[in-house]
This record gives structure tokens, C-alpha cells and sequence, in this order.
């Protein structure tokens, strides 16, 4: 079992103490140009004949807030 080699990008932006406040904010996207990756394989070709892949989490983005008390 094999892959070919591959880039995975993740961005993120914080924001502390948001206009001197007790907020602080952050944007993200994770996993930007959507690549599709295995983090995992199991080969059972001799005794039953599967093999199975777990694949990494594609493109996801959000938000954070923090409110810091």
C-alpha cells in the first residue's frame, strides 16, 4: 500500500485582545487546497482479500471567539 507524496496547507489568523478588549478572535481553514491523504491502511489481501483506507479530514474552515474573565 502506497501514496504519492503531497502538500497539506493549514491557515489561521488571531486577533489578541481585540481594540485593547477582553476578546480575542480567530479565523482558520484547515487543509486548504483539499488534498485527499491516507492516515491509515489495512491490508488483508492473503486471508480475505480487502484493503482499507482512513483518510484524513478534508478542507474544513471556521471561527473562534475567547473571551478571556
Amino acid at each position: 500500500i502506497s501514496q504519492k507524496a503531497f502538500a497539506k496547507y493549514d491557515l489561521r489568523v488571531d486577533w489578541a485582545n481585540i481594540n485593547g478588549s477582553k476578546f480575542s478572535g480567530a479565523a482558520f481553514v484547515n487543509n486548504v487546497n483539499d488534498v485527499d491523504y491516507a492516515i491509515s491502511a489495512l491490508a488483508q489481501l492473503t486471508t480475505i482479500g480487502v484493503v482499507a483506507k482512513l483518510y484524513g479530514v478534508p478542507r474544513t474552515f471556521g471561527l473562534q471567539l475567547r473571551y478571556e474573565y
